[in-house]
């Protein structure tokens, strides 16, 4: 079919040479995915919340969300599991969720987990992100315009942990509070 022994100069070398990247890019395309796994698309969202914690946690005051994550019926985001993964003690990281939320039956209510883990119930899948502030729990405690939850309009955060962070002992050590919301 084709005699590449006849063939000479530099134009035909370099058309062979294009053919050969854009196979080798191909293959390469399609083998990615399997050398890496999961793709940062198809993360569930305890995953990101724990990556999201990871660049937060030395981060005091400044509110980051997670990039859009799909939500399906079971999908929770657990305290625990966060604070073992970023070496921290548990009593230093929170999972809060807004009312409408828990009252419309879209989360589990965190308060009856010790605001620990919340867990998505509905069976119809939604994007949501997650959204963190880690910052010393004497600030989350000043019901001033110091307190980031207030100065992000999340204020209900800051009303519903009061209590809790205000009895722990320690007074003056990070605490990162975690809590989904919608995507827009």
């Amino acid at each position: 079919m084709f005699n590449l022994k006849k063939q000479k100069g530099q134009a035909f070398s370099t058309f062979q040479l294009l053919i050969a990247a854009v196979v080798a890019l191909a293959l390469l395309g399609v083998l990615m995915p399997m050398i890496i796994g999961t793709s940062p698309i198809n993360n569930s969202p305890g995953d990101a919340a724990q990556q999201l914690a990871k660049g937060q946690i030395n981060s005091s005051g400044s509110l980051n969300y997670t990039a859009k994550l799909k939500f399906k019926e079971g999908d929770s985001i657990s305290a625990p599991g966060i604070a073992d993964g970023l070496d921290v003690d548990r009593d230093q990281v929170y999972v809060m969720v807004k009312e409408d939320l828990v009252s419309n039956g879209t989360f589990s209510n965190p308060a009856d987990a010790g605001y620990k883990q919340t867990t998505y119930k509905r069976s119809t899948k939604a994007d949501y992100k997650i959204g963190i502030i880690c910052d010393n729990k004497s600030y989350l405690l000043d019901e001033g315009n110091d307190n980031p939850f207030i100065a992000n309009d999340l204020a209900y955060i800051t009303e519903a942990l009061y209590d809790t962070l205000d009895a722990l002992e320690e007074t003056d050590f990070k605490v990162c509070i975690l809590f989904p919301t919608r995507a827009t």
